[in-house]
């Protein structure tokens, strides 16, 4: 009995189609890198959830790289009904009509914390349809050593 579930349940992770990515065609990107200072830490306040190199990483002071990154959907198909964007820890942070034209803005952070995953270092955007299925996607990552990939296309590196 038990052996009938495990085979039902990988026969139907093998039957699952995979999102297509939406062509570059159909999408801009505007990337905004810029210097900027971290905010003072409070050391009058004792913080015990917060590793030690993270607190030393915050104390630094002097501008650093910050980056924001701004997309343009130029073009929507009919089945795009819906855009959500879900950061690297599933956490939703746009959710709104599809139209041509709209601008969603990514504040990634800091790009050192990016890299070393203390920040999320990955964001999707999902084209869904009536029924919340996804009809396609655009996934924007940074990888350890900077390189910036959308769709899996190396666009650069900070």
């Amino acid at each position: 009995m038990i052996t009938k579930i495990i085979f039902y349940l990988l026969a139907g992770s093998f039957f699952q189609k995979q999102v297509p990515y939406k062509p570059s065609e159909e999408f801009e990107l505007k990337i905004d890198y810029i210097f900027k200072e971290r905010p003072p830490i409070d050391r009058q306040r004792v913080e015990y959830e917060q590793a030690t190199d993270e607190k030393v990483r915050k104390a630094i002071s002097g501008p650093m790289p910050y980056l924001l990154i701004e997309l343009k959907i130029l073009a929507v198909t009919d089945d795009e009904v819906r855009i959500r964007v879900v950061n690297g820890n599933g956490n939703l942070v746009f959710n709104r009509k599809a139209t041509s034209g709209t601008v969603i803005k990514l504040d990634w952070g800091y790009t050192e914390d990016i890299k070393e995953k203390i920040t999320t270092n990955e964001f999707t955007v999902y084209f869904n349809d009536e029924k919340r299925k996804s009809v396609s996607k655009i996934y924007l990552t940074i990888l350890e050593d900077g390189i910036f990939m959308v769709n899996d296309e190396k666009r650069g590196k900070f």
